[in-house]
């Protein structure tokens, strides 16, 4: 056997030898009679491939003409038929979504209608662009207009248009020329970008007059070298001077080209160069690679039988690594969850005798139920069933599983079970296997012991924060009780409008505090869980500050209190978040009312100082109130902690204002210091960076409020709430508004009652989130889902408490409209919808 090996190998050898002196005769005679042969093949393939560069580029242009003589059949319909211009406009714009959705990537459509252009973006006068003038002259037949730039997108594009036979009016469609031979769905479509040419090969492209529009070249040069180069390269195309195989050109490098072109049917040129080394070389460089091929195949099949050695090493070390895997774990089976199999790779000895190598999956989890612990089997069968796993492939888990104990012999020890799917496996399998973690397991229960010594370690704070829960329940009662107090009062004395207005006024004032009372917490919440995000914009820092703190002048007057601000400003016009500012001066000058008497004086000063570096603005806050003890002042901005020794008549508000307050100055990277004694006031000095701004600061006008009962009235709505009294209440106002209201109790009776109306019977959905039975976005998917007209066109609008980011994206996903917070403000509703109509 081992001397028939190598006499194998001596075969081969001289097998490669005889190969070798067989390709050193072929390259000679190659070198003798083949170059002509080699250049005239060489010449008609470029030629080809310049052709067929060409047509690419072309290709979405001829695509486009069927759709654009379509749109002038309309539009002369249209024409014909007496149509206004507002018709005829509207149905451009449709025309255009319909055009630029389609697979001609960057497609720019453009209508001439009444001597204007309508485009998606902007109207400009017709007569500027040579297209509509060169259009105007055909006799209503599509017209390319060569490769110009267009006067829109500034790109260079190829236009393609067409007149109506009964109008001046015209279509056209532009494709940048980068694009013009691309579709996305198409991979086989050939894009300049992307030429496959041979080494050292260049492409350019020319526009019929000499333009050259596009080039492909690994030729490095000058400019100005280089615009010479290619200049003289379309002159010699033109005088037919580079027509034979034999002729060529020099580059700026010296370096012989050979050129193959080809005319287009609209005159552009497409042009191919190949150095001239790269096809002929010296004799001696030919004969020298004609000797290397030789050595080439030889040093191939030498390369060939080592790949092929480390291949099988390779392999092996696969094998290896694959086995020292799978002896982690001590079973391993396939579940093919389709047709409810399984199929044993390794198994214990014990759970071999019970359990055939295949068989139905029912059985598999018999066996199971003798070895697993009792309490935990139950979980097991559900987690790891057909129809979980089947639900695990939907939600792409490929990763699934979990700790149980399973019976050893006589002893039970803490075992770990993987469910995984992969793209390895076909679609209807997945991986089951188990392995020991009885020392892991143990070395998790001492780290759980470490983290319930750590909870001890906490309680004081755990008790700070229960202290903080104590006062804000207290907080929130107060004015809950006011509120429930005065009903009770109305509901005695119904029969006096005048006591009825005065105990309406302070609901509206209690339920004024519990809502921000509420804010103060949300606002906190949202900034643990989503962080904060700043938005510097342009602002003039005077007028921010005066319009945030004249809605304290009026109280201050009522109070008889002196509110004065002054300012000291070198740069007015700033770079800075002005909403989180003006959310900073709230906190700061709500307390300080709140924490003075009449008589005091609350001063606000805004200063640039010059000396300070990195555009620092000062800001100072200062009272003559009833301050804070020198022992509290540490504690100030603990969002736990709060002094309730300084003011103990009325103690409104969380406590979270100041935290607030800390977090947002330090994200815009300021800081914030404090000053104060008990019956000498506060003092807050505030120093916050903001960049001058050069920028013009734009005015956006006050919008109008809409009227609901005018948006509101006729409209069928379909409100789906399940609590009775809010039901109500949305129910009577927007019957107020001239509405007519269907009411659904949960998510299930909305989708129920939806499905039973008629096509477009409603005009509205307000829907709940938070419902028995099904909540509102499973609701309103269920809605969308449905195969009518109306429902994916019918507005649904999320009404909840809940305000986070996260739950109007969870609205979005299951396909509402808008989202607006309880309580339901009918301004708020009339402007929503007015926005989803205007879209």
């Amino acid at each position: 056997m081992k001397h028939l090996h190598k006499y194998s190998w001596k075969l081969k050898y001289l097998l490669s030898l005889a190969t070798a002196l067989v390709l050193t005769v072929l390259s000679a005679v190659d070198f003798y009679f083949g170059r002509q042969l080699l250049l005239d093949i060489t010449q008609t393939l470029s030629t080809n491939l310049s052709r067929h560069y060409a047509e690419k580029t072309l290709g979405n242009v001829r695509a486009a003409e069927p759709m654009l003589s379509l749109g002038v059949n309309t539009l002369e319909e249209l024409t014909d038929s007496g149509a206004a211009y507002q018709e005829i406009e509207k149905w451009v714009y449709d025309f255009f979504e319909k055009a630029a959705n389609t697979r001609i990537k960057e497609l720019t459509p453009y209508a001439v209608i009444q001597g204007n252009i309508i485009t998606l973006s902007d109207q400009k006068s017709s007569r500027k662009l040579d297209w509509y003038q060169q259009t105007l002259k055909s006799n209503g037949k599509p017209v390319l207009i060569s490769i110009a730039t267009d006067s829109v997108t500034e790109k260079v594009s190829i236009i393609i248009a067409q007149k109506c036979s009964n109008s001046q009016d015209v279509l056209a469609f532009s494709i940048p020329l980068e694009s013009a031979g691309k579709m996305s769905d198409d991979p086989d479509d050939i894009h300049t970008e992307n030429c496959n040419l041979p080494d050292g090969s260049s492409y350019y492209l020319y526009s019929g007059r000499g333009k050259l529009l596009y080039s492909h070249t690994p030729l490095q040069a000058e400019p100005a070298q280089f615009s010479s180069y290619t200049n003289r390269l379309f002159e010699q195309i033109k005088l037919e001077e580079l027509s034979d195989p034999w002729d060529y050109i020099s580059d700026p490098t010296g370096e012989k080209q050979f050129v193959y072109y080809h005319t287009g049917p609209y005159n552009e040129v497409s042009v191919i160069t190949m150095p001239y080394l790269s096809l002929l070389g010296g004799p001696r460089e030919l004969f020298v690679h004609s000797m290397g091929a030789c050595l080439l195949f030889l040093g191939i099949l030498v390369f060939l039988s080592i790949h092929e050695y480390r291949m099988q090493k390779n392999l092996i070390q696969i094998n290896e690594t694959i086995m020292a895997l799978g002896n982690l774990y001590y079973a391993i089976y396939r579940i093919n969850w389709k047709q409810g199999t399984y199929e044993i790779v390794k198994v214990t000895d014990e759970v071999a005798k019970k359990l055939p190598s295949k068989g139905s999956y029912e059985q598999f989890l018999f066996v199971l139920s003798e070895i697993i612990e009792p309490n935990a089997f139950k979980e097991f069968c559900s987690s790891f069933s057909l129809e979980n796993m089947h639900r695990l492939i939907e939600e792409n888990i490929t990763d699934f599983g979990g700790d149980f104990q399973r019976l050893f012999g006589a002893e039970y020890r803490w075992v770990n079970v993987r469910l995984l799917f992969d793209a390895s496996l076909k679609d209807d399998e997945a991986i089951l296997c188990f392995r020991q973690i009885d020392h892991e397991k143990t070395r998790q229960q001492q780290q759980q012991q470490l983290l319930n010594d750590a909870l001890q370690d906490s309680l004081e704070t755990k008790s700070t924060q229960f202290q903080f829960f104590s006062n804000m329940s207290h907080d929130m009662r107060t004015p809950l009780n006011v509120i429930i107090g005065t009903v009770e009062l109305a509901r005695q004395r119904t029969d006096e409008p005048d006591a009825i207005s005065d105990y309406l006024n302070k609901i509206h004032v209690a339920s004024h505090q519990l809502r921000e009372l509420i804010n103060d917490i949300l606002e906190i919440s949202r900034m643990e869980q989503m962080g904060l995000h700043l938005n510097a914009e342009p602002c003039d820092l005077q007028k921010t500050v005066i319009e945030c703190l004249s809605a304290f002048q009026t109280q201050a007057d009522l109070e008889k209190k002196t509110l004065d601000i002054t300012f000291s400003l070198t740069h007015p016009q700033v770079n800075t978040d002005a909403m989180r500012l003006s959310q900073i001066l709230n906190n700061l000058v709500s307390n300080a009312m709140k924490f003075t008497n009449s008589g005091d004086r609350i001063h606000v000063d805004v200063a640039q100082p010059p000396k300070l570096d990195n555009n620092i603005c000062r800001i100072v806050v200062s009272d003559t109130g009833i301050g804070m003890s020198e022992e509290f002042l540490p504690q100030l901005f603990n969002r736990y902690a709060r002094e309730t020794r300084f003011n103990t008549q009325k103690m409104l508000g969380t406590g979270l204002g100041m935290p607030i307050v800390k977090t947002i100055i330090s994200h815009m990277g300021g800081e914030i210091a404090v000053e104060s004694a008990l019956g000498k006031g506060t003092t807050f000095t505030l120093s916050i960076p903001m960049k001058p701004s050069d920028k013009a600061i734009t005015e956006h006008p006050a919008e109008k409020k809409l009227d609901p009962t005018v948006v509101l009235n006729g409209k069928s709505i379909l409100v789906a709430e399940d609590f009775e009294m809010n039901l109500e209440i949305i129910t009577e106002l927007l019957k107020l508004c001239s509405a007519t209201v269907t009411p659904a109790r949960n998510g299930q009776e909305a989708v129920d009652v939806f499905a039973a109306s008629k096509p477009y019977e409603f005009d509205l959905i307000l829907m709940d989130m938070n419902m028995p039975i099904m909540d509102g976005c499973a609701a309103a998917a269920a809605i969308r889902a449905m195969d009518r007209a109306d429902a994916a066109a019918i507005p649904i609008l999320a009404v909840t408490a809940n305000a986070f980011a996260e739950d109007i994206s969870a609205t979005a996903a299951a396909g509402m409209n808008a989202h607006i917070t309880k309580p339901v403000d009918l301004h708020q509703l009339a402007a929503v919808l007015q926005d989803i109509s205007n879209t």
